[in-house]
């Protein structure tokens, strides 16, 4: 499960890829 650390994408093994300006999408608001 590749990811990103600019805040931009990420994808995780139990979610779709989630767009977000947060620079920790699985800990943010904008979680999937």
């Amino acid at each position: 499960t590749p990811n990103t650390h600019n805040g931009h994408t990420r994808r995780t093994t139990n979610t779709t890829t989630t767009t977000t300006c947060n620079p920790n999408p699985a800990h943010g608001p904008n979680r999937g």
